[in-house]
């Protein structure tokens, strides 16, 4: 196979991202365009899940791809982009929350250190009570992983945590839930 074959060759998920932040890095802006298109929603709403007002998630989607164009030199191929790309995202959100505010500083002081994602998983009040049994970790592994969508694996490079912990933290969590969960049907 020659070099330009496999440079036309669709790359799928990872590989893919790989790729495109290597040709970021190289300055094609088309690809960043790609990874944009790829990314914007999911990173759309854990920014507003994280900020929780339209307005800061807007602005910090764009800081977060302005900032992956300007790092994407030091990222490591091989590494997981998609937690790269959202540990970027996270990081212009912190320090959205960090910046003086004049309105609404109470959504981010609630981010700081221990965000409550319950909201963005399910409405129902029972689930937000068994929710509410969960440290703050386990809230974030568990938000990660059925809200974004990530793979434990993802979920642990993201966190720069060991995946067996990562793993471990969650079936805990799962298991607080349904303890939770079963204590108030059969209240009900």
């Amino acid at each position: 196979m020659t070099v330009s074959v496999l440079l036309m060759t669709p790359f799928t998920g990872a590989a893919r991202l790989d790729a495109l932040l290597g040709r970021v890095a190289d300055g094609e802006i088309g690809a960043l365009h790609e990874i944009y298109v790829e990314t914007k929603d999911a990173i759309y709403r854990f920014a507003m899940r994280m900020l929780g007002n339209r307005t800061e998630a807007e602005d910090a989607m764009q800081e977060t791809f302005l900032r992956v164009a300007g790092a994407a030199g030091s990222y490591t191929p091989g590494s997981n982009a998609r937690a790269w790309i959202f540990g970027i995202c996270r990081n212009v959100c912190r320090d959205v929350c960090k910046e003086p505010v004049t309105a609404d500083l109470d959504d981010c002081e609630t981010l700081l250190p221990t965000h409550d994602f319950s909201d963005v998983l399910i409405e129902s009040e029972d689930v937000r009570r068994a929710l509410s049994v969960l440290t703050a970790e386990e809230k974030e592994i568990v938000f990660l992983h059925l809200y974004i969508d990530f793979k434990l694996t993802d979920v642990a490079a993201y966190l720069h945590k060991p995946y067996s912990a990562v793993r471990s933290h969650y079936t805990y969590a799962m298991q607080k839930m349904k303890r939770e969960l079963g204590a108030s049907y059969r209240k009900g």
